[in-house]
């Protein structure tokens, strides 16, 4: 029986280019994968899920409101796996959809996401579900940008002051240069005592 996989981490931990390695393993034997990414996350405007080190893939963007097993349905797909990308902007109900394709239709379901927001540092409501129906959830670490630490925390800066109010989803849509908006990995002493990058 295949299982919902869940792997979160901080900004900038590599999850992207974790789940291309896992698609590029897959497809190297011989299995069908389908990758997924939400179109809230209009980083990449070109249909693919990139990596910070320019790898990418193609995949299809989901909206909020779509079933993704009607999609699977209506697109005559028959993936052994999905992989998804920034699963933390999925909704509950997408989350359980993709826990109904793991156990009843046997299909490996491995999602990639941040755990906890930037502004509030509350969990999104697509990680939220995921930590609940998840068979199995892992944390991709990496370290605070101010100390060797393990960083869980994401903390938005706009000229590099801290940012702890306001909508949580600001991809794309953020007023301020994007020069002037930054996101770094943080644990929660550097969260809560924000020190300015020198």
């Amino acid at each position: 029986m295949a299982k919902l996989y869940f792997r979160y981490g901080a900004m900038n931990s590599g999850k992207s280019l974790q789940l291309l390695t896992v698609a590029y393993n897959y497809e190297e034997q011989g299995k069908s994968v389908l990758l997924l990414r939400p179109s809230i996350d209009t980083r990449t405007t070109d249909g693919c899920i990139e990596s910070r080190l320019g790898i990418k893939k193609p995949c299809i963007t989901i909206n909020r409101n779509e079933n993704i097993m009607q999609l699977i349905y209506e697109r005559d797909l028959n993936p052994d796996v999905i992989l998804i990308d920034e699963s933390q902007f999925l909704t509950k109900e997408q989350v359980k959809e993709l826990n109904t394709l793991a156990w009843e239709m046997n299909i490996a379901v491995l999602c990639y996401g941040l755990k906890n927001s930037a502004i509030d540092g509350e969990l999104f409501e697509g990680s939220e579900a995921l930590l609940y129906y998840a068979d199995d959830f892992q944390e991709i670490k990496t370290t605070c940008q101010y100390c060797s630490s393990k960083a869980n925390m994401n903390l938005k800066l706009i000229n590099n002051k801290p940012v702890r109010d306001g909508e949580v989803v600001q991809i794309g849509d953020v007023k301020e240069s994007i020069d002037n908006v930054k996101f770094l990995s943080v644990c929660k002493k550097h969260y809560y005592e924000y020190e300015e990058v020198k």
